[in-house]
Formats: structure tokens, C-alpha cells, sequence
């Protein structure tokens, strides 16, 4: 019997930070660090850590990867943030990866409709400061 050709990737879900530092030990320090750092300096509401699945590109080649989505202050909708290390190598595949996980995320949540032309990249340093950039799809004007 021939084999069925797979499905559609699944939708990212929710899960427990433990369970995605367990899942993705390459980015425990990161996610560990950014969850803390989007919580108590930057005073982010509705965060859930995401575990984004088979499509997106973990740093240590897992096949997955977790992300955070959350709500900055005066932000006008949930953004995701992808968190790795100085030393991680990243690529352009690892950035479409990353867009088409989200992509498979819901357009809203808890009322808060979710951003999707951008993710934020989180990237922590040695000395555990973690500095954002913002990915978009596409070229975009820079803001001066």
C-alpha cells in the first residue's frame, strides 16, 4: 500500500516553558532569559510560549523550535519573538521557516489580533542582555 502523502504542517501550540526548553534544549538559555526579560523589564501582558513544530528551524537542527507571542505595552497587536544565541547561526531558511509557522498561527487570540508581517528576533549575548531586531517580510523602509 503506497504511503499517503503528509498533510498539511500542524498549527503551532501552546505548551508549557518546561516543556519547550525540554523539547529544544539548544534554546533553553535563550527562551529562559527573553520570557524573563519580556516579563519584567519590558512588562509584556499575554505571554504563552509556542512551540512552532516540524516547520521552523531550531538552531541545533531539532526540526522545530519554540517562540513566545505576547503583547508590549501600547502595542496595537501580539507579536512573536523568536529567541536564540549570539553564537546561533542563522539563515534566510531559518527566517521563512519561522514566518510560515506563524503564518499557520490564529489571526487572533484573546481578542488581540496576532501581527504577522514581522517577528521579532531576540538574541542573547554572554552576559545575558538580550537585544530585539525586528524581522519583516519583505524590504521595508527604515524608520529614521
Amino acid at each position: 500500500m503506497p504511503n499517503a502523502a503528509p498533510g498539511p504542517p500542524s498549527p503551532p501550540k501552546e505548551v508549557d516553558v518546561q516543556d519547550a526548553i525540554a523539547q529544544y534544549p539548544s534554546q533553553a538559555p535563550s527562551l529562559h532569559q527573553t520570557l524573563a526579560d519580556l516579563t519584567h523589564a519590558a512588562r509584556w501582558d499575554h505571554l504563552h510560549v509556542l512551540d512552532l513544530g516540524p516547520g521552523a528551524s531550531d538552531t541545533a537542527a531539532v526540526g522545530g523550535g519554540a517562540a513566545i507571542c505576547g503583547l508590549r505595552p501600547e502595542q496595537r497587536g501580539l507579536e512573536v519573538v523568536w529567541s536564540c544565541g549570539i553564537a546561533d547561526r542563522l539563515n534566510n531558511q531559518t527566517f521563512l521557516d519561522i514566518f510560515q509557522a506563524v503564518d499557520r498561527l490564529p489571526a487572533e487570540r484573546a481578542g488581540q489580533k496576532l501581527l504577522k508581517d514581522h517577528f521579532l528576533l531576540a538574541v542573547l549575548s554572554p552576559d545575558a542582555t538580550v537585544v530585539y531586531y525586528s524581522i519583516a517580510r519583505g524590504l521595508v523602509k527604515p524608520v529614521n
